[in-house]
């Protein structure tokens, strides 16, 4: 049977997908969380080859790139690692950057990591209007580990 790979948006720990993955029921044989290292800024290069690495080797799976992973299930769907991989799902992501006025201030982004902005914040900036208690809370935990492991 087919396992789903879900690779995390920008907070890059995958805790905001506790309901979406017990929503999927048994949709899938496995579902895998692709965590990012909280403990220093990667470039798309190097995450991708972190994702390669754990991908599934002994089954078919499906690659979900969510926001910021858009860019990084892409660039895997275009050089496939093996014929395992029969599907690639896009979601609130992009595959281009289309705000090209902001590359002077990329190097800026390893002194401010988004988990180092205030909760309040970060909540209203990643989940809006629909920053339930729940998501509040796995996004909280998120934060928490991430600032823990640094």
């Amino acid at each position: 049977m087919t396992a789903l790979v879900i690779l995390p948006g920008l907070d890059g720990t995958g805790t905001l997908h506790d309901d979406f993955v017990r929503a999927l029921g048994d949709t899938f044989e496995r579902v895998e969380i692709v965590a990012y290292p909280p403990q220093a800024p990667l470039d798309y290069v190097t995450l991708e080859a972190l994702v390669r690495a754990r991908l599934p080797a002994d089954r078919p799976f499906v690659l979900l790139g969510e926001s910021f992973s858009g860019p990084i299930a892409l660039a895997i769907a275009a050089h496939p690692p093996s014929p395992r991989l029969i599907g690639v799902v896009l979601t609130t992501t992009f595959a281009t950057f289309t705000m090209s006025w902001l590359t002077p201030f990329a190097a800026l982004a390893r002194y401010a990591p988004v988990r180092a902005f205030p909760f309040a914040l970060l909540s209203w900036w990643l989940l809006g209007r629909w920053a339930a208690p729940a998501l509040n809370a796995a996004l909280m935990r998120g934060c928490t580990a991430s600032r823990r492991s640094r």
